[in-house]
């Protein structure tokens, strides 16, 4: 074990916030396999549906002579946000073919990470009698059921995470972190704030199990409904699956067309639903930032396009001046926290190694074991 990998998990205490990016959700399973991929290549543009394909084209075209790759890059978030942008334009033509090109591209990234999702959901004979194959998933949400003033604030749209709280209910001291999370949607809809706790859990850039609707001519348009599916019945054997390719929403309570997944990436351009929305849950975030006196960045690449969490950060830090050890476990962890240090002002510690490997460290050093497979 590297001194910095010591040097991390020694330094986890009863006030940790764990930060959780794309590489923890593609390394969220164990030794040996993987999860969702990073969203950099989690959807190919050129492995689009056709008809998707041709309207990003027929929408570039009249704005820009570079080709999509030369405009868009290759981030799957810019390109969302780009269609968030055109499909708010005064040309009323244009902002409805963005809006149904927007519903597509969502679409296809809601299948892609649902099928990717699916070995995270797989079962497996483990020794303490739960079901659910996302090791390191469980393993933090097991350990906020010790430490229930852990905070855990993830980028990432998918619901393992979700499904590990869920899971791990069923234990003596179930930690409080998704009935927060609910919770927390739930003020949004009602108008209400309570005021946070420690031991909380938020999503920073939406989720799969909360929608809006793409509608234009709905009054409720590009407005977060937060509609969160149903609660998962226990049955024997574990937990019925959720969240799989397929799966059909609900309609929208106003106009009846089938809504979309709220995915909710960085960028400006947001209607001011949206953005009241996303003030909502920064507020908790922030709360959990402030009152934590270590933050661990796993899997979170610190990319320059994410101006939201970088402000949320820095503000975390200025608002609230206390002694902070804050580390990023990553296998590039070295740049990463080079780059985060310079956005934060602070000092950042480097743990060069996967997930797994880091949970796999901090069991050596706190106690615990895998659950093993069958």
């Amino acid at each position: 074990m590297s001194q910095s990998t010591a040097a991390t998990a020694g330094s986890i205490t009863t006030r940790t916030c764990w930060i959780l990016g794309a590489g923890a959700s593609f390394d969220c399973i164990g030794p040996g396999r993987t999860c969702i991929p990073v969203t950099r290549s989690l959807i190919n543009r050129n492995a689009l549906p056709s008809d998707v394909l041709s309207r990003l084209e027929q929408l570039l075209a009249p704005t820009s002579p570079d080709s999509l790759d030369e405009t868009l890059g290759d981030q799957l978030e810019q390109t969302i946000d780009w269609l968030m942008g055109l499909s708010t334009e005064g040309d009323e033509g244009l902002a409805s073919r963005a809006s149904e090109c927007l519903r597509e591209l969502i679409a296809s990234v809601a299948y892609a990470v649902r099928t990717a999702s699916i070995g995270g959901h797989a079962r497996h004979g483990g020794t303490v009698g739960f079901s659910y194959a996302a090791e390191n998933y469980f393993w933090l949400a097991s350990m906020c059921a010790v430490y229930q003033e852990w905070s855990v604030l993830t980028l990432n749209w998918d619901c393992l995470l979700d499904r590990a709280f869920e899971e791990i209910q069923g234990i003596r001291r179930p930690p409080p972190h998704l009935d927060g999370w609910i919770r927390c949607i739930n003020e949004y809809k009602l108008g209400s704030h309570e005021a946070p706790t420690l031991g909380g859990y938020a999503k920073l850039h939406g989720s799969l199990d909360l929608f809006f609707c793409l509608n234009r001519s709905c009054a409720a348009y590009r407005s977060p409904l937060a509609n969160l599916r149903p609660k998962l019945r226990r049955r024997e054997g574990g937990f019925e699956m959720f969240g799989l390719p397929g799966d059909k929403h609900g309609p929208c309570n106003k106009c009846g067309v089938p809504l979309t997944e709220l995915l909710m990436p960085p960028g400006k351009n947001k209607t001011p639903q949206e953005s009241s929305f996303l003030e909502h849950v920064h507020r908790l975030a922030l709360y959990y930032l402030q009152h934590s006196s270590t933050w661990i960045f796993v899997g979170y690449s610190v990319p320059s396009y994410d101006i939201d969490v970088a402000h949320l950060l820095r503000q975390a830090i200025t608002s609230m001046a206390i002694e902070r050890s804050i580390f990023v476990v990553a296998p590039d962890a070295p740049s990463i926290a080079a780059r985060l240090s310079k956005i934060l002002g602070v000092q950042v510690g480097a743990t060069a190694e996967t997930f797994t490997s880091f949970v796999d460290n901090v069991m050596r050093i706190h106690g615990g074991s895998r659950p093993g497979w069958a």
